[in-house]
């Protein structure tokens, strides 16, 4: 019986290794809960002759595994520089328009002069 909770240790530790580093969110708590649990009745089944050495230590590894998930549970996912960004993109929208008023000055200056230019023309004659 003891042997079979150790087994369900390892186990249920594997997938709760791959389930903290994924970003798993609360899910990785299942796993994780399931192999201290387990861990925690392999260490009180023990026989009078066997060393508890291997079920101490899945109960070590099991909370410290659950004390990370839950900790990442709090830890928000959040892309810092989001105002840099705004900045910049606000930056270069204010330097676009300007260059196309701009160029709209340099386009109306173009059409006045070459307007100028034929009423001349047109005078002249």
């Amino acid at each position: 019986m003891r042997t079979l909770f150790i087994t369900l240790t390892y186990f249920f530790l594997v997938l709760s290794i791959v389930f903290v580093i994924l970003p798993m969110g609360s899910i990785a708590l299942l796993p994780t809960g399931l192999a201290l649990i387990s861990a925690i009745i392999a260490s009180v089944l023990k026989k009078p002759n066997k060393s508890t050495k291997v079920p101490k230590t899945l109960v070590i590894i099991a909370s410290v595994l659950l004390v990370i998930a839950i900790a990442k549970l709090f830890v928000k996912n959040e892309v810092k520089g989001k105002e840099e960004f705004k900045l910049e993109q606000l930056q270069s929208q204010q330097e676009a328009i300007n260059e196309l008023e701009e160029l709209e000055n340099l386009d109306a200056f173009s059409d006045s002069d070459s307007i100028v230019t034929m009423t001349e023309i047109s005078l002249e004659n």
